[in-house]
């Protein structure tokens, strides 16, 4: 039923959004309105709870064109509007009070909007990954892995660079020898030339065995975050069939 109302809702792509707002920074708020869902990232507002979670404040920042606004609301605004004014900025603030909510919408410190909502019909909801008593703010499940996560980017981008380093194809010539350096930059693919063999030597970085103690570990610490993370590759069996 859940499933159904998302996708007569079109809610999907809200929701999906949301969740992977929550699984890295834990935080996440949603708006409920006759348009659908509207998601706000952490850094769009605050709340401030009680010592048993319940919302007391939230304060809501974003963006808003001049052009959407009504007449009568530009007018109230005056001289502050000008061609400079790209967007403007809309402070929403829900506050708790007794028995109820009293939400308020101001622009350049002039209120445009105010409503009070019974307690159970808030339309925004502020969702936390991980709960902790106290706390105003959730934690995210990356950062349960966060050491994990900056071990692996660490080892990948070491490997990277070797790899890479390792690539590069540089021959010497012996500075002494009978080989020329010149012929061997002009021979093309499959020419004679006069030399020695043992002349010519290709440069090699001869680092295969700490390139494979890294690779190694990055295994294993990829395994650890598909655990983690609930990736089928995890609990896969890795054999012929399957």
């Amino acid at each position: 039923a859940v499933m159904d109302s998302i996708e007569s809702n079109n809610d999907r792509v809200a929701v999906y959004e949301c969740l992977k707002h929550l699984i890295v920074s834990g935080n996440s708020l949603l708006k409920m309105s006759d348009d659908g869902l509207r998601v706000y990232p952490l850094n769009n507002y605050v709340v401030k709870r009680d010592p048993q979670g319940k919302i007391l404040k939230i304060i809501i920042k974003e963006g808003i064109s001049p052009n959407t606004l009504p007449k009568e609301l530009k007018k109230s605004i005056g001289d502050k509007l000008n061609e400079e004014h790209k967007s403007l900025n809309l402070f929403t603030c829900v506050t708790r009070e007794k028995n109820r909510f009293y939400v308020h919408q101001e622009i350049s410190k002039q209120k445009v909007f105010e409503k009070y909502y019974d307690l159970d019909k808030l339309p925004f909801i502020a969702l936390r990954f991980n709960r902790i008593d106290g706390m105003n703010y959730g934690r995210g499940h990356c950062e349960t892995f966060e050491g994990d996560l900056r071990s692996l980017e660490g080892l990948t981008r070491a490997i990277l660079e070797g790899s890479s380093a390792s690539s590069k194809m540089l021959f010497m010539i012996a500075p002494n020898g009978s080989t020329r350096a010149s012929s061997i930059a002009k021979a093309p693919n499959g020419a004679i030339i006069e030399g020695n063999a043992q002349d010519v030597s290709v440069l090699q970085a001869n680092k295969f065995a700490d390139f494979r103690v890294g690779y190694e570990m990055m295994g294993r610490i990829e395994q650890r975050l598909q655990f983690a993370f609930l990736l089928n590759a995890s609990v896969q069996r890795q054999a012929e069939r399957v």
